[in-house]
C-alpha cells in the first residue's frame, strides 16, 4: 500500500468516526432540548396545580 493510498485510508476512517461524532452530539442535543422541554412543561403544570390549590383553599376559607 502506497502511502498516498494509506493516508487516503486513514482520512477516510478519521471522517467516518467525526460523522459518528456529530451525530452523537446532534442526538444529545435533541435529548437536552426535549428535557428541558419536559421541565420548563413541569414547572408550568406546577404552577397551574399551585394556583389551583390556591383557589380552591380561599373557595373552602370563604364557604366558613
Amino acid at each position: 500500500m502506497s502511502s498516498q493510498n494509506k493516508s487516503e485510508s486513514t482520512y477516510q476512517e478519521q471522517k467516518e468516526e467525526a460523522e459518528i461524532i456529530m451525530e452523537c452530539y446532534e442526538a444529545m442535543k435533541k435529548r437536552v432540548a426535549i428535557r428541558t422541554n419536559y421541565q420548563l412543561l413541569f414547572m408550568e403544570l406546577e404552577g397551574k396545580i399551585e394556583k389551583l390549590s390556591q383557589k380552591t383553599s380561599q373557595r373552602n376559607l370563604d364557604k366558613k
